[in-house]
């Protein structure tokens, strides 16, 4: 019997004994065999521990996930074991049960290799493709299911880090605020590039800027935008540091501001930021150190400048993505290489992280997805 313990105050769907409604998140497995799955988790809003409520486990070497905006389909990437090593990639529709539970609506090849992000705006699918830099678009149908490839883009470009930039490595695609464009960092062009999508066709074309640089050598890889649709923020993996945009919706032009580091003074060692996350007041900033191991924490201030608060251990080895709670009360770290889900509280007042974090065990976690905010 579902009971007060599964609740959150926002929430998906409808089901629970009690009459009220339950959240859930769902979390990719980039894995093989049984380790490869897609789990749907409950979260208890008092103490932040994740309980489990089903997986799906037809799915091989699940990376990234996204939801629609109703909530109703989710989307993954994942890659089907060929031989020697090798991978074909594609990208599935699942229909989301009431109860969290998916059921495959089809699948589409990623038309590239290591797809590495997927995101919707409900009407048209947008995939990054890492090897080889390349974007693609996808039209959805009414239920969700995706339908031929409409475009497929070929980044160019190479920058100043030889072994990591010899050329384009697109690592997200990402709609704007206002769903009309689509924004994709490519580490290896240190670019971010931008596109319209056009909702008719699901086709992808280059905005009027068409491109903003990084600072050399940053290796862009993710980025999101301010609840405020002002700034958009972008965390640099090769350079261990987040650049602030500010950006004009209106006309879609990015400019990019001042940068800031996400590591301590004095740690030298290797270190490869992966995620950021804000909270949905749009108080707080937070970024992902793979190698150092730690998630950095910042306010942000007047005119969306980042004030360091705090660096906490993220409870594991390789945080790979965060997520935030729709309240805004806690922050989940998927932990790839320490095969946990890290849950930190987070102090409203201060922004601060809890410096202890409850653990959830689970193979490979490398997406989080939380419900739309409603």
């Amino acid at each position: 019997m579902k009971t007060l313990f599964f609740l959150i105050v926002l929430s998906l769907f409808c089901g629970a004994s009690t009459g009220a409604e339950e959240t859930f998140y769902f979390v990719a497995s980039y894995g093989n065999g049984d380790k490869g799955a897609i789990h749907t988790l409950a979260i208890d809003e008092s103490s932040g521990r994740l309980q489990p409520q089903s997986i799906y486990q037809d799915i091989q070497y699940a990376y990234y996930i996204a939801l629609s905006p109703d909530g109703k389909t989710l989307y993954a990437t994942h890659g089907k074991p060929i031989g020697d090593g090798a991978r074909r990639e594609f990208v599935s529709a699942f229909r989301v049960s009431e109860d969290g539970k998916l059921s495959l609506l089809g699948s589409r090849p990623a038309h590239g290799k290591s797809a590495c992000f997927v995101d919707t705006n409900g009407k048209v699918l947008v995939l990054a493709n890492y090897q080889g830099g390349t974007v693609v678009s996808y039209p959805l149908a009414a239920d969700g299911s995706i339908g031929e490839r409409s475009s497929l883009i070929q980044h160019v470009g190479s920058s100043v880090n030889a072994e990591r930039q010899e050329g384009p490595h697109a690592h997200a695609a990402l709609f704007g605020p206002s769903g009309k464009r689509v924004f994709v960092p490519d580490l290896g062009a240190d670019r971010i590039f931008s596109y319209r999508a056009d909702p008719g066709a699901a086709s992808l074309t280059p905005t009027a800027q068409e491109s903003v640089a990084t600072n050399a050598g940053a290796g862009p890889r993710h980025v999101r935008f301010h609840p405020n649709q002002k700034w958009m923020y972008g965390i640099n993996e090769l350079t261990g540091s987040i650049t602030r945009y500010d950006f004009d919706i209106d006309s879609g032009q990015l400019t990019r501001r001042e940068t800031v580091t996400t590591l301590p003074a004095d740690y030298a060692g290797d270190n490869g930021c992966a995620d950021l996350a804000i909270t949905p007041d749009g108080r707080f900033l937070y970024g992902t150190n793979r190698g150092h191991d730690s998630i950095a924490a910042y306010r942000i201030g007047k005119g969306g400048l980042l004030e360091p608060i705090s660096i906490t251990s993220s409870g594991g080895k390789s945080p790979q993505n965060l997520e935030i709670t729709p309240d805004g009360e806690f922050l989940l770290a998927a932990n790839m290489g320490g095969n946990n889900i890290a849950v930190f509280a987070i102090e409203p007042a201060t922004g601060k992280l809890s410096k202890s974090a409850t653990r959830y065990p689970i193979p490979h976690p490398a997406c989080i997805i939380a419900p739309p905010a409603h």
